[in-house]
């Protein structure tokens, strides 16, 4: 699963704020060039110094140049000049009397990423590690010239426009196409690292803000921005590059879990442990010989996942009458669920802890967001005794509800499955039971 919630972008991203590539605005730790160019930096020095002179013996340094596009930063010197294309690096500062060298230029301006209306029309922008690149751009104008396996189809109706990005080593590339203000684009992201094949597909349930994780290698990582039921439009495409590391809350190379932050006797190992955001072998719940007994009154009860409570370290015992035979390894949790009175009980999964808002639905890359089942059964080990069971087949991350009748004192057996083996099958959940 690839992940994958619409992201709010942080002003900060280690030391560093994001890039506005195309709207020539570098944000950058050392100095801000506008559009045209604009005042350079100051030149440095150990003592003082200006852009206009370097009053000590040592070297200033001048400011970076403005951004690529349009104009020239001067780095020491107050002056732009119109151009075009990449920006020239500001020059240093003036010798005085008092100085014995005169400053360094600063940098050259960035070039904003230009999409291409196919990957090799694209240009191919570098982005390191621990930096986030933002653009503004619109599929309107382009053909339609790829096809995923997400929900866009093969029409004309719906252009798509590519963006290159070289990656420089391993680490952790995000995707977020966000569609604008008034804009009609209901995006679907599509990653590739080889334009003849279908990459990391994100479409889900036809939102406005569309986000991909995944990790990523040194080389060249094609970001295909497409509509689907028919729509183009404008958006804006977020790129962030980040460490691979415990605790992110994407399950990278090397980890078998990660719920981001970490909680205690959830089943997943801490980061900066010993066996950091690895599973470790369930000992309560896993087969019906020590199934999790819970009491539970009239009203409203919920296991948490801030609780510990998710499939991490789980094995797969038993399947529900509703779930495909063919997909195995999904772990299973069981609960052995005495009610206190008798009524209906109602049971859920893949909800918030407010047991209404669909984690799928809020944010595609929660480390909740996995592919439930849920079935229950009156005789734990007897699946012919099975009473209800929810495993949506037109919906994989959709929520599970179960739903019968209980005598008081007599229990039940709850199961919390998953579909297969995959990282996307298991993880913390929130059980809402709500007995009346």
């Amino acid at each position: 699963m690839l992940a994958s919630s619409a992201d709010v972008l942080g002003d900060v991203l280690e030391g560093r704020k994001p890039v506005v590539m195309d709207r020539f605005t570098v944000f950058g730790a050392v100095a801000l060039a506008v559009v045209g160019g604009g005042l350079g930096g100051c030149g440095g020095s150990d003592t003082s110094g200006s852009g206009a002179s370097a009053s000590t013996t040592t070297q200033g340094v001048g400011g970076q140049g403005g951004g690529g596009g349009v104009g020239t930063g001067m780095g020491g010197e107050s002056s732009s000049t119109e151009a075009t294309g990449t920006s020239v690096g500001g020059s240093g500062g003036a010798t005085t009397t008092s100085s014995s060298t005169t400053g360094t230029g600063g940098s050259g301006g960035s070039v904003p990423p230009t999409p291409g209306d196919t990957c090799a029309m694209a240009t191919v922008t570098d982005i390191a590690i621990g930096q986030t690149i933002m653009v503004d751009g619109t599929t309107a104008g382009f053909k339609h010239d790829y096809q995923s396996f997400c929900g866009d189809q093969n029409s004309p109706m719906e252009p798509d426009v590519v963006y290159a990005f070289k990656v420089p080593g391993k680490s952790v590339l995000r995707v977020t196409a966000a569609s604008s203000p008034g804009s009609a684009l209901l995006p679907v992201l599509d990653i590739r690292t080889d334009c003849t094949m279908t990459g990391a597909c994100n479409d889900f349930y036809q939102l406005p803000s569309q986000t991909s994780i995944l990790d990523a290698d040194a080389g060249t990582y094609y970001v295909i921005v497409n509509g689907q039921s028919q729509t183009s439009g404008a958006f804006t495409l977020t790129v962030e590059l980040t460490d691979r590391k415990c605790g992110d809350g994407f399950v990278s190379d090397g980890e078998t879990c990660d719920p981001g932050t970490a909680v205690v006797n959830d089943g997943c190992g801490d980061p900066g442990g010993a066996d950091a955001c690895k599973v470790q072998a369930a000992t309560k719940g896993d087969a019906c010989a020590n199934a999790e007994s819970i009491s539970v009154p009239k009203g409203v009860t919920t296991l948490s996942s801030s609780q510990g409570y998710s499939t991490y370290g789980f094995k797969d015992d038993y399947i529900g009458s509703c779930m495909d035979p063919t997909s195995v390894g999904g772990p299973d949790r069981v609960f052995q669920i005495t009610p206190t009175v008798s009524g209906t009980m109602t049971v859920s999964v893949g909800y918030k802890v407010d047991g209404t808002t669909a984690v799928c639905k809020k944010d595609i890359n929660d480390p909740g967001c996995w592919g439930y089942a849920l079935y229950a059964r009156s005789t734990c080990g007897d699946d012919n005794t099975e009473i209800d069971c929810s495993d949506d087949v037109d919906d994989f991350f959709a929520p599970e509800t179960i739903m019968f009748s209980v005598t008081a004192n007599q229990p039940v057996f709850v199961f919390v499955d998953g579909y297969d083996a995959h990282p996307y099958s298991y993880g913390p959940f929130n059980l809402n039971i709500n007995l009346q």
